[in-house]
């Protein structure tokens, strides 16, 4: 599910593992940041959740088997190099692309926001009712879908999540937001829960529909309370979507003529050779400041500068609660493995195998700076001869 410069989806999920239960016909899409064994294990588990899968069918990926094995589930591969051995899942891997891409496209929001409209359409897909009132839903579950449906895209109102900050008490209670998807359970099912990122989110963004990940920062809410406005149905994203993606300004705003661009026609920056930085210096020579005269030292003054008191550093999260902070200003947690060096945000989009192996490579680095340091002492106390 990379674009075409290799960048990853919002919330850098790279892949996505589509899943058809063909009993059912429930189908589902689960973003993942990579195709790990633990993440193809975790994606089947979670659509599992308590029931129990009897065989899967799939290609013949290394993880794929790992993965199925520690299900303790039975394993059919496909006949490699011929589509029609698994041609359900692959169409099924159609219709959840175009489906998203229309999602996308009706909705108002860049490509990069995939991670959010696959499991919306596969959810939509499943809720589905046929002449007679049957769904996949209610084959799996037993019942019908008890919650409300929005289009994806959609402005709404909704409560805020506690954990993201509250409104003033002066301001009305519910914000207003753009819908992005159902937050379901284990198990495939529903917890009452949907996903609402705040308008306020989208300030900034340019909408463009090959727009980057990197630049499309999101802190969705998983509330349980969400109504249309006053408008009904409406999209506030789509009217800048369309000037942007449509219209020739906008096209010509973002290719400008002022800029290099890269062979996939984004723009790059401009490499100075050092003849330019020569000649930038020669043009704007840089003085070195000059030495400030002491007073204290003319007049024989030997005074002891104070200590500077350091002051206690705290984490202050989206309620105004503080909490103990390190030297770089992240929240500390007792149970972190994150090194103080990393910022919390990076860290956190980091898989597990990427968080182990950059644990490892600090010990064994330290390991080395020791060992380093204590050849270097056993040099300078060895007698010269």
């Amino acid at each position: 599910m990379k674009d075409k410069c290799g960048s990853a989806g919002v919330g850098n999920f790279p892949d996505a593992f589509n899943m058809y239960d063909i009993a059912t016909g429930c189908k589902y899409s689960i973003p993942a940041s990579g195709l790990e064994t633990f993440e193809v294990f975790s994606a089947l588990n979670h659509v599992k959740g308590k029931d129990r899968i009897k065989n899967v069918f799939c290609d013949n990926y290394s993880s794929y088997k790992r993965a199925i094995k520690e299900l303790r589930a039975t394993y059919e591969p496909s006949q490699p190099g011929v589509h029609h051995s698994n041609a359900i899942i692959e169409r099924q891997n159609l219709d959840i692309i175009y489906g998203t891409r229309v999602l996308l496209c009706a909705g108002g929001l860049p490509a990069c926001f995939w991670p959010y409209a696959t499991p919306y359409y596969c959810h939509i897909e499943n809720i589905m009712q046929d002449d007679e009132g049957n769904s996949p839903w209610k084959a799996r579950h037993g019942a019908d879908f008890k919650g409300k449906v929005f289009p994806f895209g959609c402005g709404v109102h909704f409560l805020p999540a506690p954990t993201k900050g509250m409104n003033s008490k002066a301001a009305p209670s519910m914000s207003y937001g753009i819908f992005l998807g159902y937050r379901l359970a284990p198990g495939g099912k529903w917890n009452g829960q949907y996903i609402v990122a705040d308008l306020s989110d989208f300030s900034g963004m340019s909408l463009n529909k090959d727009e980057s990940e990197t630049e499309c920062y999101l802190y969705p809410h998983n509330t349980e309370q969400v109504v249309f406005g006053v408008a009904d149905i409406c999209f506030p994203l789509k009217p800048k979507y369309d000037r942007v993606n449509l219209t020739f300004d906008a096209q010509e705003e973002i290719h400008r003529s002022d800029l290099t661009y890269d062979m996939f026609g984004k723009p790059e920056l401009v490499q100075f050779g050092d003849a330019d930085v020569a000649e930038a210096e020669a043009a704007n020579p840089i003085k070195p400041p000059e030495p400030e005269s002491d007073p204290l030292a003319d007049e024989g003054a030997q005074e002891s500068i104070p200590p500077i008191k350091q002051e206690p550093r705290f984490f202050i999260d989206a309620a105004n609660r503080k909490y103990p902070a390190d030297e770089y200003g992240n929240k500390i947690i007792k149970t972190s493995t994150r090194p103080p060096e990393i910022d919390t945000t990076v860290w956190g989009l980091y898989s597990k195998t990427q968080k182990k192996e950059w644990i490892e490579w600090k010990k064994r680095q330290t390991q080395r700076i020791k060992d380093e340091e204590e050849r270097n002492k056993g040099a300078a106390a060895r007698p010269k001869v």
